[in-house]
C-alpha cells in the first residue's frame, strides 16, 4: 500500500484554465487498487475550488469528482517529512499540477499518468523491473536466482541492454541484429535460442527465446567462459524442459 497526497499549493494555480487542464490529467490517472489517494479538508478553501461552481461544465465537474472520490486525512501532508511520517516509510507521492514552490523530489510529482506509472517503476524491485521490460516473460526455474545472485550493477545493466533492445523498434521488441541480440541457434537445434549481449560492467549473455507469444528467460552466462558452444547448448536443454 502506497499514498499519494493533494498538494494544495501545488494545484492553486493563477490561471483557472490552467488549473482546469491539470485537474483533467490528475483525473485520468490509472489508478491501483492498492494504492491511496488523499486529500486535506483545506482543499475547499481554495479559490480554485470554489470557482468549479460558478459555471459547472464538464470539465469542471470532473475536477470535483475527482477530489471528492479522494480519502481524506486528518492531518495535512504538504512535505516529504510529513509524508514519511505518516507512511513509515519513503515510498509515496504527491498530486498537483504546479510544483515550481515546492521542494518535492521530481519522481514523487504526480500531475498525470505518465508521471505516475514513472513513479511506479521507479519503486519496483530489480526483478520487477526486469518483469516489467520484458512483456508476457517465463522464467526458467533457476533463472531468477541466476539474476538475484548478480551485483545490482549488474542486473541494472541487463534491463538497460532490454531497453535498448525494444527502441530499436523493430517487429519484435527482441529480434536480433547481431549487436545488442545475436541468433545463436544451431543447426541441429529444435528450437531458436537468442543472446542478449551485455558487454559492461561485466561481459555476460542472457539465453532467451520468443516462442508462442511469450519471452522465455533461460540463463545467464559469463562470457568469458571457453567454450561458449556449450553454455548455448545447456540453454538450448533448458528450454526443452520449461
Amino acid at each position: 500500500m502506497s499514498n499519494f497526497f493533494l498538494l494544495n499549493e501545488a494545484i492553486e494555480l493563477e490561471r483557472f484554465d490552467l488549473f482546469l487542464d491539470g485537474m483533467y490529467s490528475l483525473n485520468s490517472i490509472e489508478k491501483k487498487e492498492f494504492h491511496h489517494f488523499r486529500k486535506h479538508s483545506s482543499v475547499y478553501e481554495l479559490k480554485n475550488y470554489a470557482k468549479l461552481f460558478e459555471s459547472y461544465g464538464q470539465i469542471e465537474q470532473l475536477a470535483v469528482i475527482f477530489i471528492e472520490q479522494l480519502s481524506t486525512s486528518e492531518k495535512y501532508i504538504n512535505c516529504e517529512e510529513s509524508a514519511k511520517e505518516f507512511c513509515g516509510n519513503e515510498v509515496n507521492g504527491f498530486l498537483g499540477i504546479d510544483f515550481s514552490t515546492n521542494e518535492i523530489v521530481t519522481i514523487k510529482q504526480i500531475s498525470n499518468n505518465d508521471d505516475y506509472k514513472n513513479w511506479i517503476y521507479h519503486y519496483l524491485s530489480i526483478i520487477d523491473k526486469l518483469k516489467e521490460i520484458v512483456p508476457n516473460y517465463k522464467f526458467y526455474s533457476s533463472f531468477e536466482k541466476e539474476f538475484k545472485d548478480l551485483s545490482v550493477d549488474v542486473q541494472k545493466s541487463i534491463i538497460d541492454y532490454f531497453i535498448k533492445a525494444k527502441e530499436r523498434n523493430l517487429v519484435s521488441p527482441f529480434s536480433p541484429d547481431t549487436k545488442i541480440i545475436k541468433d545463436v541457434t544451431q543447426p541441429n537445434f529444435q528450437y531458436k535460442i537468442m543472446e542478449l549481449r551485455v558487454y559492461t560492467p561485466v561481459a555476460l549473455r542472457v539465453y532467451f527465446n520468443e516462442l508462442n507469444g511469450f519471452v522465455n528467460l533461460i540463463s545467464i552466462e559469463q562470457k568469458s567462459n571457453a567454450d561458449q558452444n556449450e553454455d548455448i547448448k545447456k540453454a538450448h536443454s533448458k528450454y526443452k524442459n520449461m
